[in-house]
């Protein structure tokens, strides 16, 4: 792993609203304090946070204008296929979202509301509480597993997460350079 300024550096050249990018800023460093939940949701959230402020500046930011620091995000959609497939459609580099295991994201958002594409689900699992996937078995002296979860359950999610944010937050920046949308 990078050292925190490092890693926290890459946001800031990367950079495309204060509201996205300290989703991913604070992330980075519950990362690096070992707090495996905060990071995970707290990514999550920048990706999604990140789609929805772009789509939302897309259609209401021209070349005239600058972008606001602030967006109002009422009547904007949350993390689905849908919004991902509307960000597809405007251009976004959402293939970058795919996780490594995932084979088939793409199709998954063209084909509506099920099955999710992996960071629909993740981060609709983590955000709500759902952390069925996340549970352990441990054998502890009974012949019948003991079924856990601590949040060091998540670390593993935590870096995968970290890594796939740098790269989306590159194409990001490049995307919204493109679009007239920068404000860095």
């Amino acid at each position: 792993m990078e050292s925190l300024p490092s890693e926290v550096n890459h946001y800031y050249e990367h950079c495309t609203v204060p509201v996205i990018d300290w989703f991913f800023k604070q992330a980075t460093e519950a990362l690096h304090h070992g707090l495996w939940l905060p990071a995970c949701t707290s990514f999550l959230n920048g990706i999604e946070t990140s789609l929805r402020v772009t789509l939302k500046l897309k259609s209401t930011v021209n070349v005239q204008q600058s972008v606001p620091v602030l967006v109002d995000l009422d009547g904007t959609s949350v993390m689905s296929n849908a919004l991902m497939r509307k960000a597809k459609q405007e251009g976004m580099p959402i293939e970058l979202l795919s996780f490594p295991a995932e084979k088939n994201m793409l199709a998954k958002i063209d084909a509506g509301k099920k099955p999710e594409a992996d960071i629909v689900r993740l981060r609709n699992s983590l955000c709500h509480g759902n952390i069925l996937e996340f549970i352990m078995s441990v054998k502890v002296g009974s012949p019948d597993p003991i079924r856990i979860f601590t949040p060091g359950n998540c670390c593993g999610l935590a870096l995968l997460l970290s890594a796939l944010s740098k790269k989306w937050t590159v194409g990001l920046h490049q995307y919204w350079i493109d679009n007239n949308l920068t404000s860095c």
